[in-house]
């Protein structure tokens, strides 16, 4: 019996062991504001796990395997490695701006496609008439209901009775 109930628990304990889960929680801002930036994108360890932060700039995660770094990545900030310490469970991860110069690009106007398409459907319209293909034809139904209720009658007949005075 004691056997048993020594082999339960120390069943128990390994599962306990093996199952255990790493997390990370933290906020991400700018490193000169102090803003929080929302739906930064976030890598765990080099993998293929990770998310976003949300509206209010804050994270979590969980894993089973130990979480070393965090890479994260925002358009119009540096990517950055952030390491994680061991016993960090909550962290501030600040986010440096970066300015990107773009070429020049000169756009010069030309003719709006759209008149091209038009004028076509103009001096096609005749052609594409489908009233007028052999092939064409088709059978119109029409169907019209009158309803008449006695309090609509009887109103009826009021507002001519009034009328009738008026005269």
């Amino acid at each position: 019996m004691t056997h048993r109930l020594l082999a339960i628990l120390f069943a128990i304990l390994s599962l306990s062991l093996f199952s255990q889960e790493f997390s990370i929680s933290g906020k991400v801002v700018d490193a000169s504001s102090g803003e929080v930036l929302p739906f930064v994108n976030i890598v765990i360890n080099d993998g293929k796990r990770g998310g976003t932060t949300d509206i209010d700039g804050k994270f979590s995660f969980r894993s089973k395997h130990p979480i070393v770094s965090i890479s994260l990545s925002y358009i119009g900030y540096e990517t950055q490695q952030y390491l994680i310490k061991s016993g960090d469970s909550e962290v501030t991860v600040k986010m440096i701006k970066t300015e990107y110069k773009l070429p020049e690009y000169v756009v010069f106007p030309t003719a709006n496609p759209a008149h091209r398409i038009i004028k076509n459907a103009v001096k096609y319209r005749d052609y594409n008439d489908p009233e007028k293909l052999p092939a064409f034809s088709y059978t119109s139904y029409d169907k019209m209901i009158f309803t008449f209720e006695m309090d609509s009658l009887l109103m009826l007949d009021t507002i001519v009775a009034d009328t009738s005075r008026r005269i």
